[in-house]
């Protein structure tokens, strides 16, 4: 692929076009919003909350790189089906690290929730089992379907990859 200068306006839309995935980011609030009234009766949501979106954000940060780098490199191919060894170890790290990062932030959240409130007791199979949820379904979502054929549409289109998928799997 050969690099190609770009307009002002061409950046601007590229840039634009995916800010505008940030309508998922208002989707997920919203969503958060009707669990909303789960919080009196289990306060430890709101300890594992804002540990699941840094960390899933972050995974998902060094997925888009990984991926995006590995099209321009050509260690991965601009396909879904039938692609590099890189590319499907790549999203099983990714998958184990996410999984890895959900079972140590219930943990967290547990011992934080025994701490503050050690005359209620919630099982820890509640919390393990919605954190694997909150992290695993999403992470499933954006590296086996959403980052892999955004990328591919991108860079089969020329579009730079990185200015799509990082901005879209950020969130």
């Amino acid at each position: 692929m050969t690099v190609k200068s770009k307009s002002f306006l061409g950046v601007f839309l590229e840039a634009f076009s995916s800010l505008l995935f940030d309508i998922l980011g208002l989707i997920a609030g919203f969503i958060t919003s009707l669990v909303a009234v789960f919080v009196i009766k289990m306060p430890w949501i709101l300890i594992m909350y804002p540990a699941l979106l840094t960390v899933r954000g972050n995974i998902s940060g060094i997925f888009s790189g990984r991926l995006t780098t590995g099209l321009h490199v050509g260690l991965i191919r601009p396909s879904i089906r039938k692609n590099t060894n890189y590319f499907y170890s790549l999203q099983a790290s990714i998958f184990f690290m996410s999984l890895a990062n959900a079972l140590v932030i219930a943990l967290l959240s547990y011992t934080v929730y025994i701490m503050l409130e050690p005359t209620q007791i919630t099982s820890f199979q509640i919390i393990l089992y919605v954190v694997l949820l909150s992290m695993l379904i999403p992470t499933t979502v954006s590296i086996f379907f959403l980052a892999p054929l955004i990328g591919k549409f991108a860079y089969r289109k020329g579009v730079d990859p990185d200015t799509i998928v990082y901005p879209i799997l950020s969130k």
